[in-house]
């Protein structure tokens, strides 16, 4: 019996690009009227341990999964890059203001897509513990309370 074991790094080149996308489905029908009445905010942290910028946009979608317009200066950040395998943390305060005159009726998913490309990727090597890591919170208008209680109960119908 034989055990191999071999390494292939791979170097990114210049006509490289990824764009990846999640979907968070199924989120509280009051984000819908809280959209209709203000702003809503997700703040977070990202923790980058990969050798590439990423450019995050985030998208609302109502029940319908039509995109629901949001400002041009809404929804978008850029996660820095790790330094010399460092992992770089990236804060965001990110508003989500719908575009003037657009009619909310309701938010039924959230959408991450994330975009790495060659502006950012040329000559980077991908290492086996590289990684990427999140956290992201939602923030309310003032003036608007959940009952977290109620919510719950709303998620197990």
């Amino acid at each position: 019996e034989a055990l191999y074991e071999f390494s292939v790094p791979v170097e990114l080149g210049d006509e490289f690009n990824v764009t990846y996308r999640d979907t968070i489905p199924d989120l509280p029908s009051v984000l819908g009227e809280i959209l209709q009445t203000g702003d809503l905010a997700l703040q977070g942290e990202i923790l980058n341990g990969l050798p590439l910028a990423l450019d995050v946009s985030i998208d609302l979608l109502d029940s319908q999964n039509r995109v629901v317009e949001l400002d041009e200066s809404s929804g978008k950040f850029t996660v820095a890059s790790s330094d010399s395998g460092n992992p770089a943390a990236s804060q965001f305060d990110l508003n989500l203001k719908k575009k003037e005159g657009v009619k909310v009726n309701d938010i039924s998913s959230l959408v991450f897509v994330v975009n790495v490309n060659s502006g950012n990727a040329a000559g980077a090597i991908l290492k086996e513990e590289d990684f990427l890591t999140g956290k992201i919170s939602a923030v309310l208008p003032s003036g608007i309370t959940l009952d977290l209680l109620e919510l719950e109960k709303q998620n197990e119908k």
